[in-house]
């Protein structure tokens, strides 16, 4: 795969988002070298499978050397959901979750 069929989130700072990032309508996308924090109402990254407004799926993520930190007055579990496709996650600096990855087996 090319670099041209992917979307670069790099050396960002999100803060009070209610995702950071967030894919569908088979996207690749690497989010990489990120801050994170305070995030509101959801999870910091979520990648999507096949939805009612969606008949593909996040293809591909890769999410590394992130610092990812929780707020305290939302109630997201995790700074990774996955409900489709695959990828890499790994290195990231994750504080305040009770998961750090989570992976859904969706219905339907």
């Amino acid at each position: 795969m090319s670099s041209f069929e992917a979307v670069f989130v790099e050396d960002c700072e999100f803060v009070k988002c209610r995702h950071a990032v967030i894919a569908n309508q088979g996207v690749h996308y690497l989010c990489l070298y990120n801050l994170i924090i305070q995030g509101v109402r959801s999870d910091p990254t979520d990648v999507h499978g096949v939805e009612p407004d969606s008949s593909e799926g996040t293809r591909c993520v890769e999410i590394y050397n992130n610092v990812i930190e929780k707020s305290t007055d939302f109630f997201n579990t995790a700074d990774v959901i996955i409900h489709g496709g695959g990828g890499a996650i790994f290195d990231n600096t994750t504080r305040g979750y009770d998961k750090s990855i989570v992976l859904c087996v969706e219905e339907g």
